[in-house]
């Protein structure tokens, strides 16, 4: 992706979005066919909506990021063009797919799936430079817009403080293994107990807070699971690369609105904000499938941010008048 032009930019994030919809039909075929199918790829599970994914959260993720890809160019092709050269087609085949992701989030049963993606498309409005206030007093139905993302956004908040507290006060919950992760990963500081061992380390570990009767393999949280396996320098690492992409954030909202550049990397940034809020209550970057992806969309957004430093552009001579 760091080598790679815009062209290739906007192909490879439509073919993610294929294979999000590809994924989601296999989760509809897998629980028609049920658990003994061929088409279930773990048949020690039931189904769960999960298609190539063992965890259905991971679903979730996926089915989020390709909701922020399509959101996204829907917002960017509704500003950028006027009433008389707006390609409804286009903005119709985009509202609709994005509808068929918005609709099968709830179902895959991912609860912080679907407040990430609420608290994202906020995010993917925001950043569109569709909210101004000129744009509402000449079309109000910018307006109606704004305040119907304004209004998910809201309810994905509630929701993600409800969940919260609730699970908070379960025992075992993923705010306990987090905890105990933190805490484990004290006693390992300050080179940690080694990238992979999470198991025995939290296994040997844990206090009676968390009930070991059932496997935890993971910590439900990327960034405690990193301070236990790989201590200070793992948590520098972490922070390195939530700088790097936050500096490419700044850098792509500075570029001019509507460029396809911006416009590219923005959706692929979008995507990261999926999956690193969803990393602090799961673990979605240990998939490698999710961690393929993310590697493309942040080499996508690192490349659109630095355009003028990675993408070369070909220069254009004119051929000078000979004096006389």
């Amino acid at each position: 992706m760091l080598g790679l032009g815009r062209t290739a930019w906007r192909k490879m994030l439509g073919l993610l979005v294929i294979l999000c919809l590809g994924n989601l039909a296999l989760a509809f075929a897998q629980e028609a066919a049920g658990q003994s199918s061929y088409l279930n790829p773990y048949p020690a599970f039931s189904p769960s909506m999960g298609g190539i994914f063992a965890n259905h959260n991971h679903q979730a993720d996926l089915l989020a990021v390709g909701l922020m890809l399509v959101a996204v160019f829907l917002l960017d092709n509704w500003k950028q063009k006027g009433d008389s050269q707006r390609s409804f087609g286009k903005i119709g085949a985009l509202a609709f797919v994005g509808l068929i992701f918005a609709l099968a989030l709830p179902l895959v049963g991912s609860r912080a799936g679907v407040i990430v993606a609420m608290v994202m498309l906020m995010a993917a409005l925001l950043t569109s430079g569709l909210p101004a206030w000129q744009s509402f007093r000449r079309k109000p139905v910018h307006l109606l817009g704004a305040l119907a993302t304004l209004i998910i956004f809201v309810a994905g908040l509630l929701a993600a403080q409800a969940w919260m507290q609730v699970d908070i006060g379960v025992e075992g919950s993923r705010h306990t293994l987090a905890k105990e992760t933190l805490r484990i990963g004290g006693e390992h500081a300050p080179l940690g107990s080694g990238v992979g061992t999470f198991v025995p380390a939290f296994q040997q570990g844990a206090s009676d807070a968390v009930p070991l009767d059932s496997y935890v393999n993971n910590a439900h949280n990327e960034y405690a699971q990193w301070w236990l396996e790989a201590g200070i320098a793992g948590a520098l690492l972490v922070l390195f690369s939530l700088a790097a992409l936050i500096g490419a954030l700044l850098a792509l909202l500075r570029q001019r609105p509507g460029s396809t550049t911006r416009v590219v990397g923005m959706a692929a940034m979008m995507g990261i904000g999926v999956i690193v809020l969803h990393s602090t209550v799961d673990y979605p970057l240990r998939t490698q499938a999710m961690s393929a992806i993310f590697g493309i969309l942040a080499g996508i957004a690192i490349a659109a941010a630095s355009t003028g430093s990675i993408v070369k552009e070909r220069p254009h001579f004119s051929k000078a008048r000979a004096p006389g």
